[in-house]
């Protein structure tokens, strides 16, 4: 065989070998991956996995995505990248069991009606163009499906979360099944179910209802059914201990609760069908020996916050009508929920708690390695009174007159993870009726949470029932929270991650350099014009202005007012130009920085392995020569 064809039959083999390795090793190893992101952001967490490995039938998750026309947005483009690896990953763990697709949905095509068949709502633009759909679709073997309508760059933290979810509903498309324990009318609402038969209860017993199957939980009950999915225990009446013995086993086996206890609750009071509130309304709740157990109270008295009072109607000592701010009714807004946690994290429009108790405990000495993390906080201008002066007539004039802050920041509501602790360490109490095996400690893992306020759930607070909507996100927080105690196992770890989009630190301090030269520069300035407006001011007040500052526009200045003036212009011009070089001196200083950035992405590596390569070149040749 001659050289050249030898050398072409080698070649060409090489080629078929490397490429024939390389689809190999695409459909051996899809699922490995090594992962060296600071934050793990390419490594699906345990959940996700534990979802994956549960499904029992395979499921089919399609990412509409307008790819062409995002492109001129940097910031949905940079999220789709991240949209569709994560959905790689899924679908290489997975392997038969998830089938993954991508539509690019053109204006005006069967896809784009597909995808608003699907549910899907696009993402609006300020440029006029056509619109950006980008949203998932599961479909299981039963052809039952469900959706995420928009995957909003914000929501960035809850993406694997949201994903996980739907593998979990795709397996088990059946609600939740929520029990609910209250001694409030809930169900029946103000007046009982005669007065709206159409529409009966709160607001939020329909939104409870449409999201999930409840269970009304009776006042007599002697044990809690075995298929709850999580429990909502909701100003709850006096317990017996066989009641509390019950729920402790309850979240001994399943450990899902959200529960909100009142130091002073004005639902209580609501008035039923006579007219009149129940006569076994109880103004404050509690959960005793299991609160006690678990190291956490709701304190005994009523949070005033001065700082977050809602406006309410008050009559003044002359009979008028006033808007007066009532510390009893507190605002929290976003600021001050929690940003790690998905049941507040993304309530835009913040809270409102009438007469709210506060989450009592100590980091330090909570039982059990129990952890608990704060949901949502109080301003640091507080103050406690007693539960009863909260229940009665309150003058929010003489509040605010008697108002004395005692500076500290304290929970209106907190989530409890971990083994619980028995109340009951002697076993269960004498006359329980027990029906089965019991447990004597917490076969797993609890998460409560658990909100010092229950007229939270009242409509006053949060619906405005004439435009059936609300106005603040009380019910989106039970919705929320039940919601994700209700999903399982899998779905724990997940409320919240990191976001994969890192912040440029160098950038963001040189940012904030700047912008404290700016805000001194600003305050010079202000305090040159106060300056300048005084001489004018003195002038005026010497009587030397008395054509032109006494009214008359017409009138010449005086050569001191033509001065001042002057002399004022001048320095406004001064410090506008040096405001003007602080920004030309930060742009220059995050160009200069941005360069460098680039200059290391992109030169960095390949200047590096051509040194290496002529490093190894060199050392081989010279080998060869000593050899030789």
């Amino acid at each position: 065989m001659r050289s050249t064809t030898y050398s072409w039959a080698i070649g060409l083999s090489a080629l078929a070998a490397f490429v024939g390795g390389v689809m190999a090793t695409d459909r051996l190893l899809a699922p490995a991956r090594l992962d060296f992101t600071e934050n793990r952001l390419f490594t699906l967490a345990k959940g996700t996995q534990t979802a994956i490995a549960d499904l029992s039938e395979p499921v089919e998750l399609t990412l509409y995505y307008s790819a062409a026309r995002a492109a001129d947005f940097p910031a949905i483009r940079a999220y789709g990248a991240r949209v569709r690896e994560l959905l790689a990953a899924i679908a290489a763990k997975g392997g038969a069991k998830v089938r993954l697709a991508e539509i690019d949905p053109a204006p005006f095509s069967e896809q784009e009606d597909q995808a608003i068949a699907e549910g899907l709502q696009p993402i609006p633009t300020d440029d006029g163009g056509d619109p950006i759909y980008f949203g998932l679709v599961g479909r299981n073997a039963l052809d039952e499906t469900t959706a995420i309508a928009q995957l909003d760059p914000a929501r960035e933290p809850y993406l694997e979360y949201e994903i996980t979810r739907m593998l979990g509903v795709l397996e088990d498309p059946a609600a939740p099944r929520i029990g609910v324990l209250t001694s409030l009318p809930l169900d029946s609402g103000p007046g009982g179910f005669a007065r709206d038969p159409e529409r009966p209860g709160y607001a939020i017993w329909r939104a409870l209802d449409e999201a999930f199957d409840v269970t009304r939980i009776e006042p007599d009950f002697t044990q809690l059914p075995a298929d709850l999915d999580a429990l909502l225990i909701a100003h709850p009446g006096e317990l017996t201990v066989a009641q509390s013995f019950a729920i402790e086993q309850f979240l001994f086996s399943t450990g899902r609760a959200l529960i909100l206890l009142d130091p002073a609750s004005y639902m209580a009071f609501t008035p039923g069908p006579s007219g009149l509130p129940s006569g076994a309304a109880r103004g404050s709740s509690a959960l005793g020996a299991l609160t006690s157990a678990w190291g956490v109270s709701v304190g005994d008295g009523v949070l005033l916050d001065r700082t977050r009072a809602l406006p309410v109607q008050a009559t003044s000592p002359t009979g008028r009508v006033e808007v007066i701010p009532h510390p009893g009714f507190i605002l929290t807004p976003p600021a001050q929920l929690s940003r790690a946690d998905l049941t507040v994290a993304a309530l835009a429009r913040g809270l409102h708690f009438a007469a709210p108790g506060f989450v009592d405990y100590a980091a330090d000495e909570l039982p059990n390695g129990l952890k608990v993390e704060r949901l949502v906080a109080a301003s640091d201008d507080t103050m406690i009174i007693p539960s009863a002066e909260a229940l009665g007539p309150t003058d929010p004039r003489t509040l605010l007159r008697n108002f004395a802050a005692d500076g500290e920041t304290r929970a209106l509501a907190v989530r409890l993870t971990g083994k619980l602790p028995s109340a009951f360490a002697a076993g269960p109490p004498p006359g329980v009726d027990l029906q089965g095996a019991t447990l004597g400690a917490a076969q797993n893992e609890a998460d409560i949470i658990l909100v010092a306020d229950s007229d939270l759930l009242d409509d006053s607070l949060y619906f405005n029932a004439q435009a059936g909507a609300a106005f603040v996100d009380n019910a989106a927080f039970i919705v929320n929270a039940l919601d994700v105690l209700a999903g399982g196992e899998a779905l724990v770890g997940l409320r919240s991650r990191a976001p994969s989009l890192r912040p440029m630190e160098l950038l963001d301090r040189m940012r904030e350099s700047a912008r404290a030269r700016l805000f001194q520069t600003q305050a010079a300035l202000e305090g040159q014009l106060a300056e300048a407006e005084a001489g004018i001011a003195a002038i005026e007040a010497q009587g030397r202005g008395s054509g032109f500052f006494a009214g008359d526009l017409s009138a010449k200045l005086t050569e001191e007012e033509e001065t001042e003036i002057e002399r004022f212009r001048e320095r406004v011009i001064a410090l506008r130009g040096e405001l003007r070089g602080i920004e030309r001196e930060f742009r220059k200083d995050v160009a200069r920085v941005e360069g460098w950035i680039a200059a290391i992405n992109i030169w960095l590596a390949p200047i590096g392995l051509a040194i290496a390569g002529l490093v190894v070149f060199q050392f081989r040749r010279q080998h060869r020569r000593s050899v030789g």
